[in-house]
Order: C-alpha cells, then sequence, then structure tokens
C-alpha cells in the first residue's frame, strides 16, 4: 500500500514536471515568434519610407 502511495506520486510529479516543460517551452516559442514578427513588421514599415 505504502509502495503504491510512492509510485502514485512519482507518477503525478513526472506528469506535472512535463506539463510545466511544455508551458515554458510554449511560452518561450512564443515570445521567439512575437520578437520575430515585431522585427519584421519594423523592417517593413521602414522600407515603405
Amino acid at each position: 500500500m505504502k509502495n503504491d502511495a510512492k509510485e502514485e506520486l512519482s507518477r503525478e510529479v513526472k506528469d506535472l514536471a512535463a506539463e510545466l516543460a511544455e508551458k515554458i517551452i510554449k511560452e518561450k516559442v512564443d515570445d521567439i515568434q512575437e520578437t520575430s514578427l515585431i522585427d519584421k513588421f519594423i523592417s517593413e514599415v521602414g522600407e515603405d519610407k
């Protein structure tokens, strides 16, 4: 019974760690994409002058 609880807790911790990593990666990618789009927009606006 104690072993089952440890295994369940271990699975839950792994799942939470994976979810957190996924969220962090998505945020980083979104930040990079946003910066890239902003830079591209600024470049295009500058070319129009």
